[in-house]
């Protein structure tokens, strides 16, 4: 049951602040230090959850653990991105970022630091 741990922020929470914004990207921030951060993750395993969906703009994240398998290094968490617009040119996915550490931009995000996202805008 407690294989893997999904984290799942949407862009309109109330717990994000954003930094900076323009015509092209939202920058935010959240601190995963916060009060009851860890109730923010709902913990699955492959048979009860095979696929899970976010909404679009979703700040997600993964927690692997382990220890829940006999051999681990023989299992992996894979990641699709479908997007059922994805053939248009106009849509530039390419610029997809991940989260970092606010205090140390260009450090990977990690759980017990202040996190910042550049939340690309989608183009039409």
């Amino acid at each position: 049951m407690n294989q893997f741990k999904t984290f799942a922020i949407r862009d309109t929470n109330q717990k994000l602040t954003t930094i900076s914004e323009n015509a092209n990207e939202r920058v935010v921030q959240f601190d995963t230090e916060m009060p009851n951060e860890f109730r923010m993750w709902a913990t699955s395993s492959y048979e009860r959850d095979p696929l899970v969906y976010f909404y679009e703009n979703t700040i997600h994240a993964f927690e692997i653990d382990g220890d829940c398998e006999e051999n681990p290094e023989e299992n992996a968490l894979v990641s699709i991105w479908a997007r059922s617009d994805a053939h248009e040119k106009l849509n530039d996915y390419g610029t997809t970022k991940l989260c970092e550490c606010a205090e140390d931009p260009g450090k990977p995000a990690a759980r017990g630091e202040k996190i910042q996202c550049h939340l690309t805008k989608l183009k039409y």
